[in-house]
């Protein structure tokens, strides 16, 4: 059975602009969606790079897919590396995954996933364009 995706971070995209690497999530508070970009480290550009790149249903160009924080993470794999569980969906299907993500990211999602006011991110809201 799914969860409630409007409970959970989307993760939207990762990019680089020059030396640095950021990340856009989405999340809803009270029926109200923003979307809001943070910086990452080179680590935690891959990690979600491996997140957004992941195609577990169809393969068929096009394909949308969205990709959502679930709030589970867990067991230390490495030197500041974590797994955290992600939500995929495509169309009629949605299934969770785990992956290995850095544990600066991995606090990032977590602050988003309780953030429970806007105006606490408003420095980080994103500007469409990018």
């Amino acid at each position: 059975m799914r969860g409630n995706l409007d409970d959970m971070v989307e993760i939207v995209s990762a990019f680089q602009e020059g030396a640095y690497s950021f990340a856009v999530v989405a999340i809803n508070i009270d029926g109200a969606r923003q979307k809001f970009r943070f910086g990452i480290t080179d680590a935690g550009y891959g990690a979600l790079c491996k997140v957004l790149q992941s195609r577990p249903f169809d393969q068929m160009p096009g394909t949308k897919y969205r990709y959502y924080f679930t709030g589970t993470c867990g067991r230390t794999v490495g030197e500041k590396m974590s797994f955290i569980q992600i939500r995929i969906e495509e169309t009629k299907n949605g299934r969770e995954f785990e992956f290995c993500a850095p544990d600066d990211l991995v606090a990032n999602l977590i602050w988003f996933d309780q953030l429970k006011d806007f105006s606490l991110a408003e420095h980080l809201k994103h500007n469409e364009h990018v």
